[in-house]
């Protein structure tokens, strides 16, 4: 992987080198991955925690490996065969993209089985990542009583989904692609949040398939009032207002208000949270700025 510094010196893009660029000639490469735990590393890390903020914050061990197990299915196909090989692979090699997908995901089930079997999860409701930039509160998690000492499942848990490299394909081939492959693992979850950057309004007919599908991301490139008029009030609305609203090199109060107003009108029947993400430059001068941020929205929901 080669990367390379923006305007501010932050190496964010990359290109690979495309191991699989012919799939069909090059999938021999693939192997799969042994799982591994250290313990006393992890026990030792606790211990150093506990003794510096143990007093103020109770540490504990989670695992966060849980809720992304199946994770970037599209993104690994760009990573290992490249954006146009991939999508050109799904034309003229379409058994060989269904072998690869078969082959990632069910490492990824086989991840999931084995993190069960060593008791490695933890339960992420509540103050964990449960999506692209979500919190995972919620009252429907676990899904059974747990009695103490008894492990924790997946099913308990929050997973996560999406497939952002899919953008510039048809939601048929999504269909027919993607969404199977991420159903070994996304089923198992008892909540699951999907989406990140996509506009999921398009592929929505195919989402809505998932089983106990709880958030979905409406990026700045997701018609909001197709997908508010979908959900309903089914799946919560993680709306990510457009980042440079918030910290673009010129604030405009009234213009932020407006655009955070427009998706409360829009989803007024809905669930909705806002998350702001992709604020790379946010920095330390904007910090009235942000201030000021909060003050709007809750004043726009009625909790000022």
């Amino acid at each position: 992987m080669e990367r390379v510094p923006d305007g501010t010196g932050r190496e964010l893009g990359y290109e690979t080198n495309t191991p699989l660029a012919d799939l069909g000639k090059s999938f021999y490469k693939l192997k799969c991955r042994p799982f591994r735990v250290d313990r006393d590393e992890t026990f030792r890390r606790l211990a150093i925690a506990a003794e510096s903020f143990g007093d103020l914050l109770p540490a504990k061990i989670v695992t966060q490996n849980t809720y992304t197990a199946g994770l970037g299915l599209a993104a690994n196909a760009v990573r290992l065969i490249g954006m146009d090989n991939f999508y050109l692979a799904m034309v003229d090699q379409p058994e060989e993209v269904h072998r690869f997908f078969d082959f990632v995901s069910t490492e990824a089930a086989d991840f999931l089985d084995w993190l069960e079997a060593e008791r490695l999860v933890t339960p992420n409701h509540g103050e964990f990542c449960a999506g692209s930039g979500s919190c995972g509160f919620t009252d429907e998690l676990p899904v059974r009583s747990i009695r103490e000492g008894e492990p924790v499942g997946v099913k308990d848990c929050w997973g996560w989904q999406e497939a952002q490299e899919s953008v510039g394909i048809s939601a048929e081939m999504y269909a027919e692609f993607i969404h199977p492959y991420q159903r070994r693992t996304s089923d198992r979850y008892g909540l699951i949040y999907y989406g990140c950057c996509e506009p999921v309004h398009q592929q929505w007919p195919i989402l809505q398939q998932f089983k106990n599908l709880r958030k979905i991301s409406v990026s700045p490139w997701c018609n909001q009032e197709v997908i508010a008029a979908a959900v309903e009030k089914n799946v919560v609305l993680s709306r990510k207002p457009h980042p440079l609203k918030l910290c673009g090199e010129k604030f405009d109060a009234k213009e932020f208000k407006t655009h955070v107003q427009e998706t409360l009108e829009i989803a007024q029947n809905n669930y909705v949270e806002l998350i702001f993400r992709d604020t790379c430059t946010l920095c330390g001068t904007m910090k009235d700025r942000v201030a000021e941020v909060c003050g709007i929205v809750r004043r726009l929901i009625g909790r000022d």
